[in-house]
């Protein structure tokens, strides 16, 4: 069967469902014979699964950038974002007659498809916190929402997901099929040269306080910039909090209490950070912090969790399932919660433990992208049976 991925979130530097796409389509390609025969659509053309996976790992520092400028640009348009996808629906119904079945990455295919298709969500959040997101993308996510009993299967990320799926969208849970993301295996590699990234950011081995994820409303940013600065003085002394990711689609406006922090270094953005980077952050970082509003599961709480750092998540959402029950919780609002947690571990030497951190690692290689790909594979055959 010719299945096509969606891969067009690949088109600018990706975050949390690009790399989805990406390892998913790798894993494929490693486990699956006739994964040769997949192909993949960019936005604008379908080319062979693994000639666009390869063009996506060969693509340079510059042209990612470059790339992601135009994203971000078009992402701050409603008027360029519609554009945008109408360019992508003509060109998705133009090359459709390749593809036996879609597995649409970003939730819905980008045009309506008499091909058999398969959404892959994430999340419900625009159902749920539709205040986070642009009213253009919550417009062309609910038109996917009416589409949703046409769809083959469904496949989600999480049993979190799964049961908002049900219920939200009144889907029988029996066409819903869940497939865990997988964690890249770099995260738990032990280099020596981590300490040096470390220091090369200006930080200090357990003293410094990390978020990660793209800078937008729902992340939730602003409570943990207002927790740290409700700290003492004395217990922020010398310790930073650390905000790694690239700009999301919305303005994120920071407290005043939380300006000066920044102008003295307190609070750092470090934008995009690649993956060996991100290793060492993790790694000696004092606590990982996670405090969004709403995550269907949650990619970087497991990443933290393989690198063995001690992770804190807001309650009731997917990343309870990726913290596997290891992580502290808090109520996404709660400051003065925050603000205990971070003190704790500014003033403590948890993320020491070795026997705490085995743990953390040891439930974060439960996420495989092989695992995940072999149930992806299975959906797959299971609609080939059906349509037979």
């Amino acid at each position: 069967m010719r299945v096509c991925l969606d891969l067009s979130v690949l088109s600018s530097r990706p975050t949390g469902v690009g790399y989805y796409g990406y390892f998913l389509g790798k894993a494929l390609l490693e486990q699956f014979a006739d994964a040769e025969h997949y192909v993949a659509f960019d936005g604008l053309r379908f080319a062979g699964l693994k000639s666009r996976l390869d063009d996506f790992a060969r693509r340079s520092s510059v042209k990612s950038s470059l790339n992601q400028f135009v994203w971000q640009t078009t992402a701050a348009n409603s008027l360029l974002r519609s554009a945008w996808r109408r360019v992508k629906a003509v060109a998705f119904a133009r090359g459709l007659s390749r593809c036996d079945l879609v597995h649409a990455i970003s939730y819905g295919p980008p045009a309506r498809a008499s091909t058999p298709w398969i959404p892959l969500i994430t999340d419900l959040s625009h159902r749920r916190v539709p205040q986070f997101h642009p009213e253009e993308r919550v417009r062309w996510l609910e038109a996917q929402d009416a589409r949703i009993d046409d769809s083959a299967l469904i496949n989600t990320i999480s049993e979190f997901t799964k049961s908002e799926v049900v219920s939200l969208l009144g889907v029988d849970p029996a066409r819903v099929r869940v497939t865990y993301p997988g964690v890249d295996p770099i995260y738990a590699q032990l280099r020596p040269e981590d300490a040096l990234t470390v220091a090369r950011f200006g930080l200090t081995e357990g003293r410094y306080l990390l978020t990660v994820g793209a800078i937008d409303p729902r992340k939730n940013l602003e409570t943990i910039a207002v927790a740290f600065a409700r700290l003492p003085q004395p217990v922020r002394r010398d310790c930073v909090l650390l905000f790694a990711g690239q700009p999301g689609w919305g303005r994120v406006d920071f407290p005043a209490i939380a300006a000066p922090l920044r102008d003295r270094g307190e609070i750092r953005f470090i934008g995009y950070v690649s993956s060996d980077e991100l290793r060492a952050l993790y790694r000696y970082a004092a606590l990982f912090l996670y405090p969004s509003h709403y995550e269907g599961f949650g990619i970087p709480v497991a990443e933290a969790h393989l690198a063995g750092a001690p992770v804190a998540i807001a309650k009731g959402s997917g990343a309870q399932e990726a913290a596997c029950g290891l992580a502290e919780e808090i109520a996404a609002n709660d400051i003065d919660g925050w603000s205990a947690l971070m003190r704790r571990a500014l003033e403590g030497e948890a993320w020491r433990d070795l026997q705490a951190r085995e743990a953390r690692t040891a439930s974060a290689r439960a996420f495989t992208w092989e695992r995940n790909a072999a149930l992806t594979h299975e959906i797959y055959n299971e609609v080939a049976r059906c349509l037979r």
